[in-house]
């Protein structure tokens, strides 16, 4: 099987994504607008899939406080005279942290309120500071180095993933996302012979309730694990 683009029939009150994710060709993504200011493992693969964490050679930059406040949504405001720098952090629900060659994403820890997360056209490769960010709704890593999906089991209310461009080979953590919607790994930027393939568990784990799945440009070649979709 080819390229696969998988889109299950939409709820009529579903709003569109505002980046439909671009494959991977570019480095470069479009400035989405933000979204939602009004609303407020199927094997033993996992041993063998990404690295340690102490293995990883991280480049580019760290988050800073100075760059979430600068990244801020104008509808989170400026933090308030009495107001703490810890307090403004944990109220923040928007944040553009896109184009910054961010590489270290700790510091988002500090931002638990935090609903919509633009971090595409960076260089993370890991996914380990998610945790703590239990209210994401809507996550944008497109074009990154990131090489496996993790650090997304708290993430209960997370209803749209990009991760295009990235170099993900299996698609897997998903089992806590219950409330995914929108699925986009286009584009992998994988090696000679390489594919994506799907955790069964995951999409099983999905299947109820993902309407969007881009999988384009990736090199899907075994559909099996995608018929849990259709269950």
């Amino acid at each position: 099987m080819g390229d696969v683009y998988e889109e299950l029939p939409r709820r009529p009150d579903d709003a569109a994504a505002p980046f439909g994710g671009g494959g991977g060709q570019s480095r470069r993504a479009s400035n989405p607008h933000l979204e939602g200011d009004e609303e407020d493992k199927e094997d033993g693969n996992d041993e063998d899939i990404g690295e340690e964490e102490g293995e990883i050679e991280e480049e580019g930059v760290t988050i800073s406080e100075e760059m979430i406040m600068k990244g801020a949504s104008k509808a989170d405001s400026r933090p308030g005279l009495k107001e703490t720098v810890e307090g403004y952090l944990a109220r923040l629900t928007h944040l553009t942290l896109n184009e910054k060659n961010i590489g270290r994403i700790d510091q988002l820890r500090m931002t638990p309120g935090v609903r919509v997360l633009y971090l595409y056209d960076n260089c993370i490769r890991r996914m380990h500071a998610f945790d703590e960010l239990t209210k994401l709704t809507h996550l944008y890593l497109q074009n990154n180095l990131i090489e496996r999906i993790a650090g997304l089991e708290r993430l209960t209310n997370l209803t749209k993933l990009y991760l295009d461009g990235n170099r993900i080979s299996y698609v897997d953590g998903l089992e806590k996302c219950t409330r995914l919607e929108e699925l986009h790994v286009s584009g992998q930027r994988l090696g000679a012979g390489e594919e994506l393939r799907f955790s069964s568990t995951s999409m099983e784990a999905v299947g109820t309730t993902l309407m969007v799945l881009n999988a384009a440009g990736s090199g899907v070649r075994d559909p099996k694990p995608l018929r849990e979709l259709l269950a």
